[in-house]
Formats: C-alpha cells, structure tokens, sequence
C-alpha cells in the first residue's frame, strides 16, 4: 500500500516567523477510523467520516478516548461527504449521489441514490451547501446545483461543463461564486437554474481554492497564486509563491496575514 506524507506549509503574506514561536501542538489521541479515510466533518461531539467502505460515525466528546458508534455501507467508494441537518450527502463514483439518514446515530441508513454522472477519483469530487442548495463538482463530467428542499430527495436543478476541464472545487462568496478547474470559472448563480458564467481565468491545472477578506488563494502547478477581490467578477494576479514540492493533491486556508497549505 502506498504511503501518504501530510506536508503543512506556513506562508506568511506580509512576513515570516517561525511556526514553533506561534503555536505549541500537542498530540492528545488517534484512532483509526479506516485504513483510507477520504473525508470528514465533525458536528458537536461527533465526527462522521468518508472512507471506502461508507460512512462512519464516531463519538469525540471524550478526546482521549474516541468511540466508533456505528457504520453505513454504502454501494461505492466514498471519497467525500457533506453533512445537512439529519443527512449526510456522499457523492460516489460511478454510483453517484448516496443520501444517509443519520437521524439515529446509531443506525445510520441510505434512503436515496440520485443517478448523476462522477469522476473515477476522490480529488476531484466536492460538495458544498447553501441557502439549501447542494453544489457537487463532479470532475471531467461538470458541476451540479440540486434543490435540498425535500432532504431526502435532492433535485437536480442544473449541469455546468467546461471543456477539457476536471472540475472539482466550488467556492461560494457574497458577491460572486468560483469554480474551479483547468482555470477559474466566476459564476452568478443567484438563480440555480439559469447560471450565468460572468468570467473565465485561465490557470493551466489547479487544485484548490479559498477565500478570506477580499483574497483568493489558489494552488496550481506554480505554486500559492493570489488573486485581489477589488471587483469580484474580475480576480486581480497580485502575487505567487513556487513551491519546490508538486501539492496537486493539497488544501489551502488563509487567515489574517497566513496562508496554509498542505
């Protein structure tokens, strides 16, 4: 099997120091939620996690000593998850979009598999939610908007494909929302059923994006590009850091005057 290595940059915008001299990280407990964990999200006391297998639920009110409570199988790999009040959406290769009950912790169960065409790998698949709209990057075959009003049966509303692009990260912002594949779509999508594509940027592969203050960062095979959010419909180049080491596979965040990547 092969080995991954999690590598975190620290990227000062304005200066650099050291990490040791900001943070002091200790270790407090693992545990092995699967061998290929893909994904998790942790709402109160519990984290609910992705893997190959399916879904998996766990209790962390105790930190030192975390409980798996339960297990869903699931038809396919689950590579992401996404979770809504009592449903969690799991999109799956080549079985599409997997709906789970987790109303009884104890007894999460599938209740819908809504048919929508997915890339074969977990780095280009996404899900974000918002104002009851669910936003799947679905890699070569597009973008999705589905309508969560009845949770239990997503509805999709509408298909967005840029050709030749793997599209796998969506980003969602008050004034403007951003897709992100081959380059950098800029989308209004005040109406899910009729987006309307307001700007292109071409960036050659790139592989993650996010937002804080007014800026963009995104990692593409140059590196941490920034873009300034002055008018944004027209994402200003304002910088670039070239990373020594290929991060295709990495994450992003800013924060104040920091940019993370991994």
């Amino acid at each position: 099997m092969p080995k991954h290595y999690l590598l975190l940059f620290l990227f000062f915008l304005t200066h650099f120091v050291s990490a040791q001299e900001n943070f002091n990280i200790t270790k407090i407990s693992n545990a092995l939620f699967s061998p290929v964990t893909m994904d998790f999200e942790i709402r109160g006391d519990f984290a609910y996690c992705a893997d190959e297998y399916g879904l998996s639920v766990w209790d962390m009110s105790d930190p030192e000593n975390l409980t798996k409570i339960s297990h869903c199988q699931t038809a396919g790999k689950a590579y992401r998850l996404c979770i809504n009040g009592d449903f969690a959406y799991i999109p799956e290769t080549g079985y599409g979009l997997t709906v789970v009950d987790i109303s009884d912790l104890e007894n999460p169960e599938v209740v819908n598999q809504i048919e929508v065409d997915l890339h074969r790998g977990g780095d280009y698949l996404d899900l974000t939610i918002n104002d009851g709209l669910l936003y799947i990057c679905g890699g070569r075959y597009g973008f999705y908007i589905a309508s969560i009003e009845d949770p239990a049966e997503p509805e999709i509303l509408y298909q967005y494909q840029v050709d030749d692009s793997h599209i796998h990260k969506f980003l969602f912002t008050e004034d403007a929302s951003y897709l992100l594949g081959t380059g950098l779509s800029v989308l209004n999508v005040q109406d899910p059923e009729n987006v309307e594509v307001i700007n292109y940027v071409d960036l050659g592969n790139a592989y993650d994006i996010c937002y804080y203050e007014n800026r963009l960062g995104i990692i593409t095979e140059d590196g941490l590009s920034f873009y300034s959010l002055d008018d944004p419909h027209e994402p200003e180049f304002v910088g670039l850091y070239e990373t020594r080491i290929w991060i295709y596979t990495g994450a992003m965040q800013i924060s104040g005057d920091i940019a993370y990547a991994s």
